[in-house]
């Protein structure tokens, strides 16, 4: 109980271990900021207005190289989508297929909401830089004037 009342002074909330089992033991760790410290100085925590994008470096081989490239993927969790831009594609000599079906999108940020038609996707695989990891076989969209070279979004995280 003395351990319980020091590490509340630290800033350090613990749940003791009821059971004697390890495995169930909970502990969390708050700034005092979140604790607070018995003063309100009345500002106010706000979040950044922004973040940086979550990239991974990563390998993509293909027909057209010796050796895998570098890529510097772009991960969207909020895509529904696996895109890669034609640069890339033509790059790596990737085998274009045909969708079943055409996909027309709208850019969201368009002023006129043309939407453009994507017709066509390539199967890939990406490696981590150690070359540790590869990544299931994913199929993904090629995109003309793809804002990033590789966009990993939804499919890809699911399949991963």
């Amino acid at each position: 109980m003395v351990a319980a009342k020091k590490a509340k002074k630290n800033g350090v909330v613990a749940a003791p271990d009821v059971d004697g089992d390890e495995k169930q033991t909970v502990a969390v760790v708050m700034p005092s900021a979140v604790l607070g410290d018995d003063t309100d100085s009345g500002e106010e925590c706000v979040g950044p207005l922004q973040t940086p994008h979550l990239r991974w470096n990563c390998l993509l081989d293909g027909p057209a190289v010796t050796s895998p490239i570098p890529v510097s993927a772009l991960i969207d969790h909020g895509s529904s989508l696996v895109l890669i831009g034609e640069e890339l594609v033509s790059k790596l000599r990737l085998r274009r297929r045909k969708l079943t079906k055409p996909l027309p999108i709208t850019l969201a940020m368009s002023q006129d909401k043309d939407s453009v038609v994507l017709s066509h996707y390539v199967k890939l695989a990406c490696t981590s830089l150690d070359r540790v990891y590869t990544s299931r076989t994913v199929r993904a969209i090629v995109a003309p004037n793809l804002c990033t070279p590789l966009l990993l979004g939804g499919p890809f995280l699911k399949h991963n």
